[in-house]
């Protein structure tokens, strides 16, 4: 059920994320991008939905939260794409290199294809600010991580300490390495690389305890 209000989410931020890159008039790769994210997401949550139901699981479609008041653009794209995307993709990636069981690996490869164009999304609205706007984004990117690693680390202090990775389910700690790794190896390192200064955004990586 958790996974699947987590897609859900997902679909809500993609909505707002698919609008704003029409109206400031994206490259038009990017806007196809972020609308069918949209329903990638939706499809997404019914792959999880029908994964559970095949574990065991009682059938379930819940109820997303409330959306996000995401702030403005640049923090609606960096978090839902460059931050949320990225780690998602890192998560599905050691999800689809443990997992035993058929499904899960069906699932995970079929989500982690969406989820890196979905993380590109965010990673083609950086690359097109200006100098000041990196720069602005460089002050605000401690914030930014945390708030977004700040859900993770709830959602992973709920989850069973052992997991059944063989079922695509990860234990905790796993997801904590891959996501600190993927923090350090990839997230920080992308905004460094398109010119935004991360200064002390590492310290926001204690979010996910």
């Amino acid at each position: 059920g958790e996974r699947v209000r987590s897609e859900l989410a997902a679909a809500q931020a993609f909505t707002r994320v698919a609008q704003r890159a029409i109206a400031a008039g994206l490259p038009r790769e990017v806007q196809y991008l972020a609308a069918r994210a949209v329903a990638d997401e939706v499809r997404h949550a019914a792959l999880c939905a029908a994964l559970a139901e095949r574990a065991g699981a009682a059938p379930s479609w819940p109820s997303p939260p409330p959306p996000r008041d995401a702030g403005d653009d640049t923090a609606l794209f960096v978090s839902s794409g460059c931050i949320q995307e990225t780690l998602g993709s890192a998560f599905l990636q050691a999800t689809l290199e443990r997992a035993e069981s058929p499904a899960a690996r069906f699932v995970a490869r079929a989500l982690l294809a969406d989820e890196v164009d979905h993380a590109r999304i965010g990673w083609a609205w950086v690359a097109g600010l200006d100098e000041t706007g990196k720069v602005t984004l460089g002050a605000r990117l401690h914030g930014l991580l945390a708030a977004c690693l700040g859900p993770w680390r709830a959602r992973l202090d709920a989850l069973p300490a052992a997991g059944a990775p063989a079922f695509g389910v990860l234990a905790p700690a796993t997801i904590r390495a891959e996501m600190r790794r993927a923090l350090e190896e990839l997230v920080l390192p992308g905004f460094a690389h398109l010119g935004v200064p991360t200064g002390d955004a590492a310290r926001a990586i204690d979010a996910l305890g």
